[in-house]
């Protein structure tokens, strides 16, 4: 029985998987169970060493006890169905006028959010067919540190440059949030050749009015995107963080000031440039 279980856990039926199930809210974890799945695949010696089904039996603890906790709550499922369910028909009634005004069907197929660090700017743009056409914009009621891109971990700075949501979290502490994907390539291409570590992760849009190193824009907002996002699948979501708005301005600097930024703002304002009222 027990060798039947340890087959079955160690095959390519469960520690895979588990690297695909487990959220990417650590990058390090997720990575970690991915090498984890190619290096356990069953031989005709497994079954007889003891030595790797101790470490088996260490790494399914390991993994429990980072996932054990969502069993004090209702599953992530029945949360999301519940929050989307509360938040739907409020984000319709306070977005589409705007859709319909700019003459977008309302979900579309893709959103763009620009979020500007100085003027505190968060402009939603959607698009169905074609160019990007602008919706509306949202006050960003906190977000810390100053122009620059995020280097490492504890340093406050809001990221700069071109992501992607990768979560959605319906049980946020700031009522909802949006997970983005930093650091993204870009971000871990620099800090290889700076040799960097620690980069930081866990950069999300929140709603409430407080912040450290995220996008804080307040529950009004996000109730209304974070359905939004939803419907139009996140997959489907450009997210451009920018000093300013670099389109009609040049760059703005501060403190954080690495050789390569140049790069990173000539590679936003690219970005931007589809994106014109």
């Amino acid at each position: 029985m027990k060798k039947a279980l340890l087959s079955c856990i160690c095959s390519h039926r469960v520690i895979p998987r588990l690297a695909l199930v487990i959220p990417r809210l650590d990058r390090g974890i997720h990575n970690t169970l991915s090498e984890l799945a190619r290096k356990t695949r069953l031989d005709s010696g497994f079954r007889h060493n003891g030595g790797r089904v101790v470490i088996l039996s260490f790494i399914l603890f390991f993994v429990l006890a980072i996932t054990g906790c969502a069993k004090q709550h209702p599953s992530w499922s029945q949360e999301m169905r519940a929050k989307i369910q509360k938040y739907s028909s409020y984000s319709k009634k306070h977005l589409e006028p705007y859709f319909k005004r700019a003459k977008v069907p309302y979900p579309p197929k893709k959103l763009a959010f620009l979020i500007f660090k100085r003027s505190r700017q968060f402009q939603l743009w959607a698009k169905n067919s074609g160019r990007w056409t602008y919706i509306r914009t949202f006050r960003i009621l906190a977000a810390s540190g100053g122009p620059g891109p995020k280097l490492h971990t504890g340093d406050d700075q809001v990221p700069e440059g071109i992501y992607q949501i990768i979560g959605l979290n319906p049980d946020s502490r700031f009522d909802l949030s949006m997970h983005l994907n930093y650091p993204n390539a870009f971000d871990r291409k620099y800090a290889k050749l700076d040799h960097r570590t620690n980069l930081g992760s866990n950069i999300f849009i929140h709603g409430d009015k407080r912040s450290v190193g995220c996008v804080a824009i307040g529950d009004y907002a996000i109730e209304q995107l974070f359905p939004l996002v939803y419907a139009v699948g996140r997959g489907n979501v450009t997210v451009i963080i920018a000093p300013n708005n670099l389109r009609v301005q040049r760059p703005v600097y501060g403190k954080v000031r690495p050789s390569w930024l140049p790069i990173l703002y000539q590679k936003i304002t690219k970005a931007l440039a589809p994106f014109v009222r």
